[in-house]
This record gives structure tokens, C-alpha cells and sequence, in this order.
């Protein structure tokens, strides 16, 4: 039997600046991309590589950037917070809870700052927006 689980329930939120360590959660979530993390591939070849093959040694991690789907709804509580976060320009610190069925549920937490807020507005179809953090640090698995 599968152990597979679907995305309902995840949350993404940030830290409020006026009570650290309390978190807000954004408003209508459709999706969330987590942090990919990626190593640097540092060469080290040099003039006596075995077998004139190159030689390569793991370098930083960078986690890039993540993104968060959502309804868009002008002037709502989420829009008003993304909209100040981008104009401060401040990085804070982000959460994804995953659903997992468990209490409590696994989350990740890290450092982030906003690199693109882009709405979405189609003739016949809801409107969307895309949230996008550059992570500025390390991701830490909380269980």
C-alpha cells in the first residue's frame, strides 16, 4: 500500500515583523514549490589527473529560489503583506508545512526575500499570482 500523499493542507507563511517568531500564513495557496538545492561542481583537475580525466569536488550549496501559487486578490490581507515585504525589501524568515497527515507536521524554515510578486488576470478565468522568494540560507527540516 502506497504511502503517497496530495498537497491539501500545505501552508506557506512568514514571520511577522512586529511579533517575532509568530508566522503568517498567506491566503489561498494553490500551490508551492520548495527549495531546490544545488551543490557547486568545483573542477579540480590538474596536470597529473589520473587517466587525463577530470576531477571534481562539491562546492557551496545555493537553495535558489522558491514559489508559491496563489488566488489573487487585490488588497487582501496576503496582497497588502507581499506588497509591503517587497517595498522593505527585507529578507524574513519563511515556512512551508508540509500535509502529512501526522501532528505535528513536518515544516521547513529558512531565510528569504521577494523576487517577483506577478499577478495573473485572464478575461474568463480566476485570478492568479505567483509569489517568488530567493532563499537566502539554509533550510532546516523541523519533524
Amino acid at each position: 500500500m502506497t504511502a503517497a500523499l496530495i498537497g491539501y493542507l500545505a501552508i506557506f507563511s512568514v514571520e511577522s515583523t512586529d511579533s517575532p517568531g509568530d508566522y503568517i500564513e498567506l491566503g489561498e495557496i494553490t500551490d508551492v514549490t520548495p527549495p531546490n538545492a544545488q551543490v557547486e561542481q568545483i573542477d579540480a583537475t590538474h596536470m597529473q589527473s589520473p587517466n587525463r580525466v577530470r576531477e571534481f569536488i562539491a562546492g557551496l550549496t545555493d537553495f535558489g529560489d522558491m514559489s508559491v501559487g496563489m488566488n489573487y486578490i487585490p488588497s487582501s490581507a496576503t496582497d497588502d503583506l507581499i506588497l509591503a515585504w517587497r517595498t522593505a525589501g527585507t529578507t524574513r524568515s519563511c515556512r512551508i508545512t508540509y500535509p502529512s497527515g501526522s501532528s505535528p507536521a513536518p515544516y521547513d524554515t529558512f531565510p528569504g526575500f521577494i523576487t517577483g510578486y506577478a499577478p495573473t488576470i485572464a478575461i474568463g478565468e480566476k485570478m492568479s499570482a505567483t509569489l517568488t522568494v530567493k532563499v537566502a540560507g539554509a533550510v532546516v527540516r523541523t519533524n
